[in-house]
């Protein structure tokens, strides 16, 4: 049977319904019966349902063709011409025809209902089935005798009974409902016995083997034994997922291998799909993967409903066949190898030992932001990062900053880093102004744990009023967000000092007024702070985009006023 999925499916039957349409076109009202052989001649290989499917399709081909040249023969020399060698000289009751047009795609709609029915919930020795598979072939039929009917008349013979047959093909088409619908219940109990055991099997069984290969549509024998008592994370996704995201977690699989990491992707049986997949699993060096379209309708609505997956990648923390965590990437984006093994509590020691105070430590780190800037964290070199996408704010900002540290006798280490879609200027734009731009994987971190960051203080329920981290990342994430230039200072252990591109300007060119209050190259973060505080910095509009991960996050607060903010839904699609 030719399936109307999958590329190759998609072409043939596209290249079936323009032969048709034109055998259609071609034909007179005394060929029906001779015509309506051919087409299911033709359409021999595929359904009686999808049969119905292709030869409306191709009528509505025919008919759109013809509706052009009787909407424009009056005032198209060419298409008048055209309407003359077709010989479509009638024009028939377009009442009637939109009538009976609408009862041919609610016929259609029904037919194809029947095609996409999963067949791992209903099989044809089904009684439900099989008393829909001994009624197809007679309705079908008759649809396709009136299509070709119609299709051979259109323009050249008046058609009294257009009302008629759009009555007819009411009446089956409520017969094929009837059957639709009993097919349907009993795939829906299917389903729901099937998703019942998947949420059995994951809450009470310890095989982590089965439960690896429910998952993943694979027979248990399929599954590498050594994952039976190994830590596995799962990571869930779509084939949108960033190249940035695979090299940063093939880093953290390879760097203490304590844990596997198992893709399981979603998406169509579509050769795009498929290209896509075998593009990504090209950089993903460090994981294991099976053939992503073996998944299981039942395990697909499991991991939505119960694991909160929609689009963005979530990784499902699994031990011994129990779920240590739904969604460990925020931790593993933040803490990295040293939230092993990605417990709640894991993640809430972390937070409760580390000190709160807004420092480097946060930002940088050899899995974060690479071994080379790792060393910036001495006592007395400034690291300033910084961010946008006007070329003039940057060279000008860098050039006032290097003279200010020149002038207070400071080290200063200065890095770009694009902006939260893993984007920015090009390096090579940024290299006519010797300015150290870190690498794009780097980059899609470094912005990953700013938001892994504020999804988990919201999730902890904090508030920005009384945690710092929490009101500085806001900041960054909001500047960010609105396309605005922003610069971070930092230093040693000291707190660091976060601005927006105007406020940063403003400091560094007037140096000379605040330099007075670096009596040590130690404080030269404070004079940076101390200065700030004199000036008028307005409130404007804070926005910040985080990402849906299935649940909506709580009251958020202002990181500048404190009050509670406004919530609203975005839809967005950046082909960048």
């Amino acid at each position: 049977m030719t399936s109307l999925t999958g590329s190759d499916g998609i072409n043939q039957a596209l290249a079936d319904i323009h032969k048709i349409s034109c055998k259609m076109s071609c034909n007179h009202s005394g060929q029906v019966v001779a015509t309506t052989v051919y087409l299911l001649e033709t359409l021999k290989h595929y359904s009686w349902n999808q049969k119905v499917v292709l030869v409306v399709a191709a009528f509505a081909l025919s008919f759109g063709e013809f509706w052009l040249l009787v909407s424009r023969r009056d005032e198209d020399p060419i298409a008048k011409s055209v309407n003359l060698l077709k010989g479509c000289l009638l024009i028939p009751d377009f009442n009637e025809l939109v009538k009976l047009l609408r009862a041919m795609m609610v016929a259609v709609n029904s037919n194809f209902a029947f095609c996409v029915l999963p067949t791992s919930y209903i099989k044809k020795e089904t009684s439900s089935m099989m008393g829909a598979i001994k009624y197809f072939p007679n309705p079908s039929c008759q649809i396709i005798c009136r299509v070709v009917y119609i299709a051979s008349t259109l323009g050249k013979e008046k058609v009294n009974n257009l009302n008629d047959f759009a009555e007819e093909i009411g009446k089956m088409n409520t017969t094929l409902q009837e059957k639709l619908k009993c097919c349907q219940e009993e795939v829906d109990e299917h389903r729901q016995k099937e998703y019942q055991y998947i949420c059995d099997l994951i809450g009470q069984s310890k095989d982590q083997i089965q439960i690896i290969a429910k998952l993943t549509g694979k027979n248990e024998n399929q599954v590498p034994e050594r994952l039976k008592d190994r830590h596995v994370i799962l990571l869930i996704s779509d084939f949108n997922i960033s190249i940035e995201e695979i090299k940063v977690l093939n880093q953290l699989i390879k760097k203490d291998h304590l844990y596997e990491m198992i893709w399981i992707p979603f998406g169509e049986r579509l050769s795009s799909e498929r290209n896509k997949f075998l593009e990504l699993k090209k950089y993903m060096i460090s994981f294991t993967f099976f053939e992503p379209f073996d998944i299981e309708q039942a395990v697909i609505e499991f991991i939505k409903k119960d694991w909160h997956f929609i689009k963005n990648p979530i990784a499902v923390s699994l031990k011994g066949g129990e779920v240590t965590c739904r969604n460990a990437l925020p931790m593993l984006l933040t803490w990295g190898n040293s939230a092993f093994p990605f417990t709640d509590k894991t993640e809430k020691d972390k937070w409760d030992k580390m000190d709160k105070k807004w420092k480097l430590d946060l930002l940088v780190d050899e899995q974060i932001i690479g071994q080379d800037i790792e060393s910036w964290k001495k006592k007395e070199t400034v690291v300033c990062f910084f961010g946008g996408a006007n070329i003039e704010w940057i060279k000008n900002f860098t050039a006032e900053v290097k003279v200010a540290a020149e002038a207070t006798g400071v080290s200063l280490k200065m890095a770009y880093v694009g902006n939260n879609k893993g984007k920015g200027l090009a390096r090579n734009e940024l290299s006519l102004a010797k300015i150290h731009v870190i690498e794009s994987e780097f980059q899609w971190h470094f912005w990953a744990r700013f938001k892994s960051i504020l999804q988990t203080k919201i999730q902890h329920g904090k508030t920005c009023k009384s945690d710092r981290i929490m009101q500085e990342t806001m900041k960054i994430l909001n500047y960010d967000g609105s396309g605005k230039e922003w610069a971070i200072f930092g230093m040693g252990s000291d707190v660091m000092v976060t601005m927006n591109g105007k406020t940063a300007i403003t400091i560094m060119s007037k140096y000379k007024e605040w330099k007075k209050d670096v009596a040590k190259p130690r404080f030269f973060l404070q004079g940076i702070r101390s200065y700030m505080t004199k000036l008028s910095v307005d409130h404007g509009c804070i926005e910040v985009h985080l990402p849906v991960l299935g649940q909506l996050p709580g009251i958020v607060f202002c990181p500048k006023c404190y009050r509670e903010m406004e919530m609203y839904y975005t839809y967005r699609c950046c082909d960048e």
